[in-house]
């Protein structure tokens, strides 16, 4: 059976329904905000490293935000806070963190806005993660093919990362290793002079692996590294 409306009825629903519609129109939208940081490396001393934050009002003249990060169980707040006096409603701020005592590691971050057209706001949190400046170690060796008895010199190279790119580093410690049948041994150590350190061994023959390592800096702010295999024999 086919149902046919009777004349009037739509007019009927239109007053039905516009008081519904008017009501939602009056609803005012809610202010909200975006804070988001990229991972970075934790250089020596105290730096200030930014983050981005983003701001929709929504019809608010005044609002504030302040972002937090969290860092060894407790929320640390920012410097400062960003505010519609002196900020605009989106752009770039930073956190300051030093070298000694910070926590390496995955960090959340958020932010909390408080306008005066709408409820408090809370940002959803977003993740950084902080690391050490990397190195890069590197080995070279007088002859590939020595005979029994030789002695061969060693020179590694370690290479430490700045912000402007990998540079020898002159306070780094410097092994020698030789694989063995127990794992990877000592042979030599040696602390680098204007980036390097030479040093050597005896070849007895036989099947010889060695690499060098990097063990850090005095600083003890960056991060090991091995150097390439090199094998004899």
């Amino acid at each position: 059976m086919k149902h046919r409306l009777a004349a009037g009825t739509s007019t009927v629903l239109l007053a039905v329904l516009s008081p519904l519609a008017t009501s939602t129109s009056a609803h005012a939208a809610t202010p909200t905000a975006v804070v988001t940081m990229e991972d970075f490396v934790l250089w020596d001393g105290c730096n200030d490293y930014p983050y981005t934050y983003s701001v929709d009002p929504a019809g608010s003249t005044r609002w504030t935000m302040t972002t937090y990060h969290h860092e060894g169980g407790w929320w640390g707040i920012t410097d400062g806070q960003v505010d519609s006096r002196d900020n605009a409603a989106a752009g770039t701020a930073y956190f300051q963190f030093c070298d000694t005592g910070t926590p390496l590691g995955a960090y959340p971050i958020f932010g909390r806005l408080n306008a005066d057209a709408g409820p408090i706001f809370m940002t959803t949190s977003d993740t950084f993660t902080v690391r050490r400046p990397a190195t890069q170690t590197l080995i070279e060796v007088s002859d590939n093919t020595p005979r029994p008895g030789q002695q061969v010199e060693v020179r590694l190279v370690t290479m430490v990362e700045t912000p402007t790119g990998f540079v020898r580093d002159d306070s780094s410690v410097l092994q020698l290793q030789q694989k063995t049948k127990k794992g990877w041994q000592k042979i030599a150590k040696k602390r680098t002079d204007k980036g390097q350190a030479k040093t050597g061994f005896r070849y007895r023959g036989g099947k010889v692996t060695l690499r060098g390592k990097s063990v850090g800096s005095s600083s003890d702010n960056d991060t090991g590294s091995f150097s390439v295999k090199v094998t004899f024999g």
